[in-house]
Formats: C-alpha cells, structure tokens, sequence
C-alpha cells in the first residue's frame, strides 16, 4: 500500500539527490530487481532506515509480491 507522505510523491531522480553517492550506489548494487525496487528502498532510507535495513525490507518485500503474484497464476 502506498504510503502518504511527501517522500510518496518525489521521483526516482529527486530521491537520488537527496541521498550520499554512497547510499546510492549500494541501493543499486543490491537492489538488481528495477528502479521501482530502488526507490522504494531510497524512501525507506529517507524516512529513517539504515540504508542496510531499507534494503532488507524491499527484499523481503520483493519476494512476498513475487510469491502473492504466483500463486494467483
């Protein structure tokens, strides 16, 4: 679900400027699933997360979206 926060509403380019190269460049290297994984995760670290539990989280996100998908199939 959505969230309903400002952070909802910016875009992947304006997530980036707001995060330290290195943040960044982590979220890309470990994040190999799309940018919309990616900014999901860069929100996440925005709204307080460690950068390695944004991670974390849209993985296990990830893969409760790709089993819910499969199994309606």
């Amino acid at each position: 679900m959505p969230g309903n926060d400002r952070l909802s509403r910016v875009r992947l380019p304006g997530l980036i400027e707001s995060v330290p190269a290195p943040v960044w460049e982590l979220i890309q290297d470990s994040i190999t699933e799309g940018e919309e994984w990616q900014t999901k995760a860069l929100r996440w670290y925005l709204r307080g997360l460690p950068v390695d539990q944004a991670i974390y989280k849209i993985k296990v996100d990830y893969e409760i979206s790709s089993n819910a998908i499969r199994a309606r199939n």
